[in-house]
């Protein structure tokens, strides 16, 4: 991107700027795609994403910043159009240019969909207008594995809401397929016994359990790593992923403690005992094991019929 181009965007801070920057463009291949897919008198948004990183920083600076527009509601149509072009797949590429000019899709579409920016939301409407906005912004942040973000759009808009509402917040994809995990460990003796008879051997019951959630970590790191753009650190990632490894954890221990605490008792009194001693011990090793394990094999077996973000809602 030119650094003058850039230098000129981020100085603009209210509509007549606006307007002067769109009359001073020289006359270079990058302003012609910028006059092209912006309108001079900026009418209405363009009907196509931004043809060039310019133009997107351009309207990028006019949605976040600008706040003296002549109509609201025009405002609320740039911002409408801005929002398309976040969640969209086909602006990648932009966006991963605009990183160089701390350009955050995720926060430019919380700013958009704040419940304070009551322009858009005159605009859009309090009815299902709003619901599919909301659930369309919960979708792009999970997908992203963006937890904390969802979390915070979904409490400025939904917080007395603990009904279905909550459902996307709990990923319900990741629960499916730890449902299936827990399911693959209860149709055999084996597995029943498997981890009880790891604890007579101290090396093994720390090993595979180590190796399982290692295995479980490393594929969540990948498929959030595939999803955002290109610039993100190592911390990044792992603030993204963790969120959403503890939840599964979570979920797979409360799964499997049902799973284990209603099937493990009647099945000890079936042909013939699963563990020798039922002890309070024996029940919790069980249980910890089915929760790691359900866990890994739920992630992997996803992985060979979901071509979405586990994070993803339903």
């Amino acid at each position: 991107m030119d650094e003058t181009t850039a230098k000129r965007i981020s100085a603009i801070t209210n509509w007549k700027k606006y307007q002067e920057f769109l009359s001073l463009l020289e006359e270079t291949n990058d302003s012609l795609k910028l006059k092209k897919s912006l309108p001079p008198e900026a009418k209405a948004p363009p009907d196509s994403p931004p043809r060039s990183p310019e133009a997107a920083l351009l309207i990028h600076r006019l949605v976040r910043y600008v706040d003296d527009w002549p109509d609201s509601a025009l405002k609320a149509a740039w911002q409408n159009y801005w929002l398309a072009c976040c969640r969209s797949s086909k602006c990648d590429y932009l966006f991963t240019v605009l990183l160089g000019q701390s350009v955050d899709r995720e926060d430019d579409l919380l700013k958009i969909l704040s419940r304070d920016n009551d322009s858009f939301w005159k605009s859009v409407g309090q009815g299902p207008e709003k619901t599919y906005y909301v659930d369309a912004g919960l979708h792009f942040l999970l997908q992203r594995f963006s937890y904390f973000k969802a979390w915070k759009l979904w409490c400025q808009h939904r917080r007395f809401d603990w009904g279905f509402a909550l459902l996307p917040l709990l990923l319900p994809r990741l629960a499916v397929a730890i449902v299936l995990g827990v399911i693959f460990f209860a149709l055999s003796y084996l597995t029943w016994e498997l981890p009880t008879r790891l604890l007579t051997t101290f090396c093994c019951w720390w090993y595979l359990p180590l190796i399982m959630f290692i295995l479980s970590f490393g594929y969540l790191l990948y498929d959030c790593r595939r999803r955002i753009e290109l610039k993100s650190s190592i911390g990044g990632l792992l603030g993204r992923t963790l969120p959403i490894l503890l939840l599964g954890l979570l979920e797979s221990f409360v799964i499997s403690y049902v799973a284990v605490h209603t099937f493990l008792p009647a099945l000890q009194e079936v042909n013939r005992p699963i563990i020798m001693v039922l002890t309070p011990v024996n029940f919790w090793v069980t249980c910890s094991g089915f929760t790691l394990g359900a866990l890994f094999i739920g992630i992997f077996t996803y992985v060979f019929w979901g071509e979405k973000s586990i994070a993803e809602p339903l």
